[in-house]
């Protein structure tokens, strides 16, 4: 694999994240149906000539957050004014019952366009914890009674939710959270109530995310998150409870 020291600064480094990529892309091999059906596995793949839209004004940052009642960290809005999405979807594969079928699906976030992907990942933390309140017998004493049906677990686990730290998406189920660490800022991978630090930082999920593209070492997960900021991310109200 080739290897390039990318930069640490994250506007010399975003730029640098922007070159290396678009040159994969521009190369990159033609997704199919077939590849993955040969592998017997769902997936998503980058469509080659893929590019960076580029930046959000601050203009469009800020209605942004008022459209969805959210706190973009800094370093986050730094990326939102550099390179913001890819100018298309992935191709992506999953399983209709037993059969392989195609679609597309964001990769980072588009927030001029993917109104119904957003609204769907704003709502994916609640909807995995009611799944595990309904099917794994999770709920805590400080929630109070234990809800009797679904509308009532909904309903509560929605009102702590509201108290808790806004969880921002960045790409697919990869949040940002704000905690008391170093750089202000974790990345937490949400799945149900299986949740783990992904990333230290905006930086850390590029490199993790776009690995391939770059060819660099992927980063791995709380490998790369010193100790004080594991720790800092366990103090993070309700979000830190769960973190692994």
């Amino acid at each position: 694999m080739k290897t390039s020291t990318p930069p640490v600064d994250l506007d010399p480094f975003l730029e640098w994240v922007r070159v290396r990529s678009e040159r994969a892309w521009a190369t990159w091999p033609q997704p199919s149906l077939e590849t993955f059906k040969r592998a017997r596995v769902g997936g998503c793949a980058w469509w080659p000539g893929t590019r960076w839209l580029g930046g959000l004004t601050d203009a469009q940052i800020a209605a942004a957050e008022r459209k969805y009642n959210l706190h973009f960290p800094g370093d986050y809005r730094t990326f939102l004014r550099s390179l913001h999405a890819p100018d298309r979807h992935m191709f992506h594969e999953g399983f209709a019952d037993e059969t392989l079928v195609e679609d597309e699906v964001p990769s980072f976030f588009n927030w001029l366009a993917d109104d119904e992907q957003i609204a769907d990942a704003i709502e994916w933390p609640l909807e995995g914890l009611v799944f595990d309140v309904l099917n794994d017998s999770l709920w805590r004493d400080e929630w109070g009674p234990h809800p009797s049906d679904e509308a009532e677990a909904r309903h509560r686990l929605a009102d702590v939710l509201g108290r808790a730290p806004c969880l921002v998406p960045v790409v697919g189920h990869r949040y940002l959270v704000e905690a008391d660490t170093p750089r202000g800022y974790v990345v937490l991978s949400v799945y149900q109530s299986d949740i783990i630090i992904y990333a230290r930082d905006v930086r850390t999920l590029l490199l993790a995310e776009l690995a391939d593209l770059l060819e660099v070492p992927h980063p791995r997960g709380a490998g790369s998150v010193t100790e004080a900021e594991w720790k800092a991310a366990k103090r993070i109200p309700f979000w830190g409870e769960f973190v692994g």
